[in-house]
C-alpha cells in the first residue's frame, strides 16, 4: 500500500490501485465525504498558504491575498514561487481577480499572462516543500507560498513568520492499495486502525489536517492547536479544494507540456515574451543560482561593479542547470539574460552554439585564473564541492563516517540517509563506495553504479534534489548523513547545528561566468567578468564557503577567513568530469 496525494489517486485509478471496499466500515464511513474514493482514504489534508516574514512587514499592512502577493508596489518584498503548475496556476488566476468558485476549469492562457507580470519580481524559484522552510527562516524571502506544516516549523524554531488562511489551496494524501497485491486485507485493516478519530488526533499537533471531524471537537486535542489545521471550520471555508478530479485538469497539464520543457522548468521564459528593452543607461542581467549566493553576488560584486563601471547589474535567481532556457533564448534571440554563473557541465553541454567566446585568456586578471578552471566559454569563479556531512550528536560516542564506503556500510555506521536524486556525484559515490580508486572513477562504469546504489537504495530516508534541502535536512535532524555541498554544510555549522563532514574522497568542479551567444551586451559582461575574477573580489567571497579560482587567494594577505578548513589529504581529491557520460541521460537513480 501506500500514502498518496489525490493527484496520484487520479492518475492511477482503478488499473492501479485496488479498491479498499471500506465505505461501510463505521470508522471510515464518518471521514469528510470529499476527502474519500472507491480507492483511496483520506489521511491528512495539506494547504499552500501565502506565508510572510513578519519583520519584513513590521508597522505596514501584511499580505492576506494572492493578488496582494502580485501587488509588488504596496506589498513590496522578495518573493519565492513554485516551479510547478500545480497550485502555482490557482494562484495567479485568482490574483488576476478569478474568484475560488470559477477556478476550475482553468483558463491557462489567462494564468500565464497573470504569472508574466510577477515573473520578474520573483527571488526564488523553489521545487520542494522543505525549501519554503529554508528560505523563510533565512529571511531569503519575505512572502512566499509555502504548505502550513513547513510554515509551522519555521515558527516553531523561533522564525519572525506569519501567514494567511485567505484564499488557501488544500489538497489531501490518502491510503491506498496496491492493485493485486496479496495483502490487501491485512491493508485494510490498518487503514481502520490509521483513520480512527483517536489515531488522527496524534498526528494533529505535527501539522497533519485529520479527515476526521470529530477530531476537531473538544476532547482530542485543544482549541489552540485545533485553529492551526486546515480542517478547522474557520480556515476550511476559507480555501478552495485543489479539483484533481476535474476533467479540465487533465487537459491543462497536456496543454502546459504542450508549451515544451522550457514551460516546465523555466519560469523565467514560460511565456513568450517582447525581449528586454535596451535601457539607455547600460545594464546586464546576470542568472545566478539563487539563496544565499544569489545575495552574496548582489552585495559583494553587482552593487560594487555597479559603481565602479556606471553598468546596472541585476541578478536573477533560477533553477540549476537552465540549459533549456538559454537555448530557446539564444535560438528566439530574446534575452532575459545576457549571462549566467553556469557550472562546467552546463557549459560543456551548451558550448559555442549557445555560449558567446569570452576571448579573454590574454586579460592579465583573468590568465592568472587556475588553468583547469577555465575554457574558451568560461570563467570559472568558485570551485564548489560535495563532501559526506553528518549529525555529529548521532554519531556522539562512536566513529563517524569518512568515505563514501562508510556511508554505504549501514550496520557500522547506522542512522538515517539522505542521497541525491541525480547522477550528478551520486555516480561517483557509487563507484568509490564499492571500492573504485579515484583515479579509475572515469570513465564511469555504469552498470557497477547500479549495482552498488541498489544496495544502498533500501536505507535512503530522503531523496533530495537541490542544495539548500541538504542544510535544512542537516539542521533538522530528519538525517543523520548526506552527500551536501560544503557551503550549505558551513550555513548549518554556522547556524548551530550539530554537524560536521570528511574531506575524504571529496567530488569538487567549477562554477563560472559564461555570456550568452548574440547577446547585445557582450562587451559589458566582459567588463564584468573580468571585475569579478580579480584575486581581491574572490577573497570577498570566501567566507561564504565560495572557494576561489585565483590562487593569490590563498596566499597570506588576502582574506581567509571563511575557509577554516585546511585540504587534509591532496590524494582524496579529483575533479568531476567535464562531460557527464552521456549513457547517464535519462537514467533514474530512485
Amino acid at each position: 500500500m501506500a500514502c498518496l496525494s489525490h493527484r496520484a489517486i487520479q492518475f492511477l485509478g482503478q488499473r492501479y490501485l485496488e479498491p479498499h471496499r471500506l465505505e461501510q466500515d463505521p470508522i471510515i464511513a464518518t471521514i469528510m465525504p470529499q476527502f474519500m474514493t472507491p480507492y483511496s482514504v483520506g489521511t491528512n489534508v495539506f494547504t499552500i498558504v501565502l506565508a510572510y516574514r513578519t519583520d519584513a512587514f513590521k508597522g505596514r499592512q501584511a499580505p492576506k491575498t494572492w493578488r496582494d502577493f502580485w501587488d509588488v508596489k504596496n506589498f513590496a518584498g522578495r518573493r519565492g514561487l513554485r516551479k510547478s503548475p500545480f497550485d502555482t496556476i490557482e494562484e495567479a488566476l485568482m490574483a488576476d481577480g478569478v474568484l475560488p468558485g470559477a477556478i476550475y476549469p482553468c483558463d491557462l492562457d489567462r494564468a500565464f499572462r497573470s504569472l508574466d507580470r510577477i515573473k520578474p519580481h520573483i527571488s526564488v524559484w523553489y521545487q520542494n516543500a522543505p525549501e519554503t522552510e529554508q528560505l523563510l527562516k533565512s529571511g531569503e524571502v519575505d512572502l512566499i507560498p509555502a504548505f502550513t506544516d513547513r510554515v509551522l516549523a519555521a515558527i516553531d524554531a523561533g522564525a519572525p513568520v506569519a501567514y494567511s488562511w485567505d484564499q488557501h489551496i488544500y489538497g489531501y494524501d490518502n491510503w491506498t492499495i496496491l492493485k493485486g497485491t496479496p495483502n490487501a486485507d491485512a491493508c485494510r485493516e490498518f487503514i481502520k486502525f490509521a483513520s480512527h478519530p483517536q489515531q488522527q488526533a496524534l498526528l494533529a499537533p505535527y501539522g497533519i489536517g485529520p479527515t476526521q471531524p470529530e477530531v476537531l471537537k473538544p476532547g482530542y486535542i485543544d482549541a489552540k492547536h485545533a485553529k492551526l489545521l486546515a480542517t478547522y471550520p474557520d480556515n476550511f471555508n476559507k480555501g478552495l479544494a485543489s479539483n484533481a478530479h476535474n476533467p479540465n485538469r487533465r487537459s491543462v497539464l497536456k496543454k502546459i507540456t504542450g508549451l515544451g520543457t522550457v514551460a516546465l522548468c523555466a519560469p523565467f521564459v514560460i511565456t513568450p515574451s517582447k525581449g528586454l528593452a535596451q535601457p539607455k543607461q547600460p545594464r546586464i542581467i546576470i542568472r545566478t543560482t539563487g539563496g544565499h549566493s544569489h545575495q552574496i553576488y548582489t552585495e559583494m560584486l553587482f552593487k560594487p561593479f555597479a559603481k565602479a563601471s556606471g553598468i546596472e547589474v541585476i541578478g536573477v535567481p533560477s533553477n540549476a542547470e537552465p540549459t533549456a532556457e538559454i537555448k530557446s533564448m539564444v535560438n528566439a534571440k530574446n534575452y532575459n539574460w545576457h549571462m549566467a554563473c553556469l557550472s562546467h557541465r552546463a557549459i560543456q553541454f551548451l558550448g559555442q552554439d549557445y555560449l558567446e567566446p569570452h576571448r579573454l585568456e590574454n586579460d592579465p586578471t583573468v590568465a592568472t585564473i587556475m588553468p583547469q578552471f577555465i575554457s574558451p566559454y568560461g570563467v570559472g569563479y568558485n570551485v564548489y564541492t560535495a563532501v559526506l556531512a553528518y549529525r555529529t550528536d548521532a554519531f556522539k560516542g562512536r566513529q563517524p563516517p569518512k568515505t563514501w564506503q562508510d556511508f554505504w556500510d549501514v550496520k557500522n555506521f547506522p542512522g538515517r540517509r539522505g542521497l541525491r536524486k541525480a547522477p550528478f556525484e551520486t555516480i561517483e559515490q557509487a563507484l568509490l563506495a564499492d571500492g573504485v580508486p579515484p583515479n579509475q572513477v572515469y570513465p564511469c562504469d555504469l552498470d557497477r553504479a547500479f549495482r552498488s546504489l541498489d544496495k544502498i537504495k533500501p536505507h535512503i530516508s530522503v531523496w533530495w534534489h537541490n542544495a539548500p534541502e541538504t542544510e535544512q535536512l542537516l539542521k533538522s535532524g530528519e538525517v543523520d548523513l548526506i552527500p551536501a555541498f560544503s557551503n550549505r554544510v558551513l550555513y548549518a555549522i554556522h547556524d548551530g547545528a550539530p554537524v560536521d563532514f570528511s574531506w575524504e574522497q571529496h567530488i569538487y568542479a567549477c562554477d563560472s561566468w559564461a555570456i550568452l551567444k548574440g547577446t547585445p551586451n557582450a562587451d559589458a559582461c566582459r567588463e564584468f567578468i573580468k571585475f569579478a575574477s580579480a584575486p581581491q573580489r574572490q577573497a570577498l567571497l570566501a567566507p561564504y564557503g565560495t572557494a576561489p579560482t585565483q590562487s593569490e587567494v590563498l596566499k597570506p594577505g588576502s582574506d581567509q577567513s571563511g575557509l577554516t578548513r585546511k585540504r587534509q589529504d591532496e590524494s582524496a581529491q579529483f575533479r568531476t568530469a567535464q562531460a557527464a557520460p552521456a549513457a547517464l541521460v535519462g537514467r533514474q537513480i530512485e
